[in-house]
């Protein structure tokens, strides 16, 4: 290591260390020589901290923003950060009206917006503004009071709705039961009924469509398919094709009709 005075752009010479083989110095040197000192860097960049606070406070009193409170340090450095933060604010509030659809998830969210916006453009307190610099409005909104309320009430109403629909699951098995229920009550009704129906005369009417009595005069009816007879109604009852009774009594009818035909 060496020690080198190097005269800055701005005029002031500084001791400064050098580290490294003699080339690499002297390109450390030549580049400190087109920069202004440390002193005079930092002196700048006050003046221009200062003429941005300048600015920014000027600009949040132009757009109707409460002024700050706080220490003398605190408020100037403040007002800067509120300034930009107030912006992105504009941003996120337009871009969440530009992408804004139907429904009640997305009317809740720009209304929470809205509140977390009046609170933070209501915030007066430089300190809370310095603490959040290095915050992001969206972050800010994220963590807020107001999301966590939205938040909480569009789980309550997902379990509203969870639970609405299994009293509507329920409903919707205990009415498929009941039916299930009546239907077997029906064909077993039917069943039944079928099974005291015994022919005492039958007869076909066309080619293929069977009309039979039994001994109280109650109707029967049904058809000749593919070769077997099945009579569907006795009594006045549907019993099915496929019932035993529907093929015991179409057995019955085409015994008597034979029996006629002999």
């Amino acid at each position: 290591m060496a020690k080198q005075n190097v005269t800055h752009s701005c005029g002031h010479t500084c001791e400064v260390n050098l580290f490294g083989p003699g080339k690499e110095r002297d390109r450390k040197i030549a580049w400190l020589e087109t920069v202004p000192c440390y002193e005079c860097k930092r002196a700048a960049q006050q003046a221009a901290n200062m003429v941005a606070n300048i600015e920014s406070a000027q600009h949040n009193a132009e757009i109707g923003l409460p002024a700050l409170t706080g220490s003398e340090m605190q408020i100037p450095w403040a007002e800067t950060i509120r300034a930009k933060m107030v912006d992105d604010l504009y941003k996120l509030q337009a871009q969440a009206a530009a992408n804004r659809k139907p429904g009640e998830m997305y009317d809740a969210a720009v209304e929470m917006l809205a509140r977390f916006s009046a609170r933070l453009i209501a915030t007066t307190e430089a300190k809370y503004w310095i603490d959040n610099r290095d915050n992001s409005v969206r972050e800010l909104f994220n963590q807020s009071p107001e999301t966590a309320q939205w938040r909480a009430e569009a789980a309550a109403n997902k379990a509203a709705r969870a639970e609405v629909e299994v009293k509507a699951q329920a409903e919707r098995a205990a009415e498929a039961q009941r039916r299930a229920a009546q239907i077997a009550a029906e064909k077993a009704s039917a069943e039944n009924l079928a099974a005291g129906f015994t022919p005492v005369s039958a007869q076909l009417v066309g080619r293929d469509q069977i009309v039979c009595r039994d001994a109280a005069g109650r109707e029967g009816a049904g058809w000749i398919i593919d070769g077997d007879w099945v009579v569907t109604e006795a009594a006045g009852v549907h019993i099915g094709s496929a019932s035993p009774q529907a093929d015991r009594i179409g057995a019955e009818c085409r015994n008597l009709c034979m029996e006629v035909a002999r």
